[in-house]
């Protein structure tokens, strides 16, 4: 992943003192990353339990000096502005201001960074010899960026609509306060037409002019893009953001979602994290009327801060879905810091466990995968850590479940520390032959300029996602191209669900990177039939501009559909955006949920394969899913919610249980229904639903499923 100065897209002034570069890349199935050793490990004598480990954090928080995180731009700012107060030599000073600008920019100190870049302005005036047409292209993008991130801030955030942020601006996405795009319109306009080939300022002027209700007209025609160019190829019907009348609307950066019923009451909840040093986790409880109430006090989650991602597991095999923490990722040598296992005990209430589980390491990391990789029914977990240049190595680790609460790292052992570097990445069966396909998200792009091109069919240095088809013989083919798919989409945050129970598998890919001029839209794709992926993007609401983390497909009214769910917001402190959750509007088809209770294999059943026949009008048809909680960055439920299309009968259900071997068959079982299936048990358990309406907008019509 390229970390570029945020809001500059060349070498801005010579001596410039922004953040340095970065490059990381994310694994998530089984994988790795690695970054610099832990120079200065705290003592953690007796850190056990919850308040033990916000002792611990806040002990680690104090000895990390604020310039080794690349993200923490206030301190940056200050310390700038002492050096500036003592400095009077022009030729310096012009780096300097400009430096202070980005940081106050990423801080979210909008007014503060455009008084630097005006008196950046200022100076180059008066230098000799002038300033090269590089710098002068620079400073005035990240002027208009200043100037817009002011409207966003006053539009997006303090009176964010459904509407808000979603490509192509319209309607009550529109910003009412226009002052900052307006200005940042005047400067964009005038740098287009002085460099026609910036693709960059090309892209961000279209989006400025769409805030304003002023696109296509307010834009020079030479540098319009055409609204048709978003457009989709399928309609999956539109996907109403009710975040914020759910009450799921949460103010963040990047972070982790996972969705589980936590607390055993039949209703799915949502945890979520931020990768902010002082944002702790959060806890969302289901009311069961179409609204969420914040718990995290209630949870114990108040000082567990600083999460990138949070990861869902049952370690201990008591039917209680468990949460793991990741601390430290993007953050270089200021983030070693050490992750949390929390206990769930099944009322909605956690137990920070990772001292006493023997999982207390400090690395930064920021992906985990738990799986039983010794078929002893316990659920093990390869912890991926990362690495970045000039930083000594942090070795991935591999802990095994010692079936008492504890774990022991044995990585070297098992050889399987590598690969370094890798991609957003997941296995799932798109084409459904049985045989896991494997998706792999491109992430490096040169500037925002990248994915312009990519839309209006020009040459780009971006990095294209790919799709390898599962030959069934050991063998994989790449088949991005002609599956629709071979595309600069710079994605961290992605999951794979099932948009309109049709059987097969779509999925949503939070993109952006840290840069604030990364303003891209979240990308939908509908399966059509295993045969090619459509861009629903637009058609269904889904391109939100916000940098997009964590996914979750889940039935959060436990109607029979999946629901979507996206934590969004950037790495830098001022990059603060709301989440979204976008309602599924209904499509008519079957679905059936299984909650799979494993009893010589691991609880949750993670790695049960099962196969469905089913038939109904169209004729019968096999499906094919894998236990686990989804794609990349963001955590499906466990229980299975499998789309049935037309099928009214389910003829069969095959279990294959990790590890123990166990193999179930299930014959006529109904669709538009929950049950739960238990390892050696013949007979199947039929759960009741607590169902519910979501605050849907009147002139939408939500069409529940039987």
């Amino acid at each position: 992943m390229h970390f570029p100065r945020s809001g500059s897209l060349l070498p801005p002034f010579t001596a410039a003192a922004g953040p340095i570069l970065l490059t990381v890349f994310v694994v998530v199935v089984l994988g790795g990353i690695r970054v610099g050793a832990a120079d200065s490990t705290p003592k953690t004598g007796d850190r056990s339990g919850t308040r033990g480990m916000v002792t611990l954090l806040e002990e680690v928080r104090q000895r990390i000096p604020p310039s080794r995180n690349p993200f923490l731009s206030i301190p940056k700012a200050e310390s700038l502005e002492r050096q500036i107060a003592t400095n009077r030599n022009t030729a310096e000073r012009v780096p300097l201001h400009f430096s202070l600008g980005i940081h106050r920019l990423q801080a979210g100190q909008n007014e503060r960074a455009l008084e630097a870049f005006a008196e950046v302005d200022r100076l180059l005036q008066a230098s000799t010899p002038p300033a090269t047409r590089e710098n002068v292209v620079n400073l005035r993008l990240n002027q208009a960026l200043a100037h817009f991130r002011q409207g966003e801030l006053r539009n997006c955030l303090s009176n964010s609509a459904s509407e808000s942020c979603l490509l192509p601006i319209e309607g009550h996405g529109r910003h009412a306060w226009k002052d900052g795009s307006k200005a940042a319109l005047e400067i964009l306009t005038q740098l287009t037409k002085e460099n026609p080939d910036n693709l960059t300022a090309r892209w961000f002027l279209n989006i400025v002019a769409m805030t304003l209700g002023d696109h296509p007209q307010g834009v020079p025609p030479a540098a319009v893009i055409p609204v048709t160019t978003f457009a989709s190829s399928h309609d999956p019907g539109r996907f109403v953001n009710l975040a914020g009348p759910m009450g799921l609307a949460v103010e963040g950066l990047s972070g982790g979602v996972a969705i589980e019923d936590f607390d055993g009451d039949g209703l799915l909840d949502v945890v979520m994290s931020s990768i902010g040093l002082s944002d702790s986790l959060r806890y969302l409880r289901n009311n069961g009327d179409g609204t969420f109430v914040d718990r995290s006090a209630h949870a114990g989650f108040p000082g567990l801060t600083g999460g990138l991602h949070v990861v869902s597991t049952d370690y201990n095999n008591d039917g209680h879905i468990d949460l793991h923490m990741l601390r430290g990722g993007w953050m270089r040598e200021g983030g070693v810091y050490p992750d949390s296992l929390l206990r769930n005990r099944g009322d909605g209430t956690f137990e920070d466990v990772t001292v006493a589980a023997g999982l207390l390491s400090f690395h930064p990391d920021q992906t985990a995968v738990w799986f039983d990789f010794d078929g002893d029914g316990w659920l093990d977990v390869f912890v991926g850590n990362e690495m970045a240049d000039r930083i000594g190595r942090h070795p991935c680790e591999l802990f095994r479940n010692n079936r008492d609460g504890t774990f022991t790292e044995m990585a070297v052992g098992a050889g399987v520390q590598d690969p370094e570097f890798s991609f957003p990445t997941w296995f799932f069966d798109f084409d459904q032959d049985g045989n896991e396909d494997l998706f792999v998200a491109g992430y490096r792009i040169r500037q925002v300029g990248d994915v312009a091109a990519d839309y209006l069919g020009l040459p780009n240095t971006g990095e294209r996602s790919h799709l390898f088809r599962n030959r069934g013989n050991g063998t994989f083919e790449d088949v991005s191209r002609p599956m629709g798919l071979d595309h600069v989409l710079p994605a961290m945050g992605s999951n794979h669900g099932d948009l309109d129970n049709d059987g097969w598998p779509d999925f949503y890919l939070g993109t952006g990177d840290p840069d604030l001029l990364t303003l891209i839209p979240n990308r939908m794709f509908w399966n059509r039939g295993g045969k090619r992926f459509e861009d629903v993007t637009t058609s269904g609401g889904f391109g939100h501009l916000q940098k997009g983390h964590s996914v979750s497909f889940a039935d959060l009214d436990n109607d029979g559909d999946q629901d979507v769910y996206i934590d969004l917001g950037g790495a830098f402190e001022g990059d603060l955006a709301r989440n979204a959750l976008f309602a599924n509007p209904g499509h008519g088809n079957h679905w059936a949920k299984l909650r799979l209770e494993g009893t010589r294999a691991n609880r949750p059943g993670i790695g049960a394969r099962l196969t469905l026949k089913v038939r109904g009008p169209s004729g019968e048809r096999t499906l094919h899913r894998t236990v686990g909680t989804g794609g990349s960055f963001g955590c499906n439920p466990l229980r299975q919610e499998i789309g049935l299309g037309d099928a009214r009968t389910i003829l069969s259900m095959r279990i294959e249980w990790p590890g123990s071997g166990t193999v179930q068959t299930f014959e006529d079982l109904e669709p538009d229904r929950f049950y739960r299936l238990r390892e050696t048990h013949p007979v199947v358990e039929r759960i009741p639903l607590r169902t519910f309406s979501l605050p849907l907008p009147p002139t939408r019509i939500h069409r529940p499923n039987p």
